[in-house]
């Protein structure tokens, strides 16, 4: 009699191999002046999907063909949340550890560049706008977005692989 195969092996392998790659994105990003920003963007998205993508693929092979809804959506959130703690993980150290003072930093570039860029703003006014950088900059804003994000796009990302490798059984 044959093992069931476990859903749990292919989400933890699954998700590490996506973690690994969004969080190598992720470094390559913020320590390279890349020019076109919205390639590496799509990038996570596209390592997101072909992940998932992949993942429902080899369980379906192991499972000789049998793959339902409420499998492929327990993968993909699965896959999709261990990816996003990596992300989590790679912040805390980032902004905790390795560069404690890059936030602030990042905010007096952006003063700089504003009034440099503005010559009638006034410095109450960029005070106002870099106040908003703090908040959504955080190590901790940045990484509730990538896990939200994973746990948005995961599931589409998991319906459409579903869609591709549905196979009915037969009765």
């Amino acid at each position: 009699m044959k093992k069931p195969v476990s859903i749990k092996k292919h989400v933890i392998k699954y998700g590490l191999i996506l973690g690994i790659l969004i969080t190598t994105k992720i470094i390559f990003m913020t320590y390279t002046t890349f020019p076109i920003r919205f390639i590496l963007g799509l990038s996570e998205l596209f390592f997101l999907g072909s992940t998932i993508f992949y993942g429902i693929y080899k369980y379906k092979r192991s499972t000789h063909g049998i793959l339902t809804l409420k499998q492929v959506l327990y993968i993909t959130l699965g896959i999709s949340f261990i990816g996003g703690l990596f992300t989590v993980l790679w912040f805390a150290l980032k902004y905790n550890i390795i560069e404690p003072d890059y936030l602030n930093r990042a905010v007096e570039r952006e003063k700089e560049r504003l009034l440099q860029e503005n010559f009638d703003i006034t410095y109450e006014e960029v005070e106002q706008l870099t106040k908003h950088t703090y908040l959504y900059a955080s190590s901790y804003a940045q990484a509730g977005i990538y896990i939200f994000q994973n746990l948005i796009f995961g599931p589409i990302f998991g319906l459409i692989a579903y869609v591709f490798l549905y196979k009915r059984q037969k009765l």
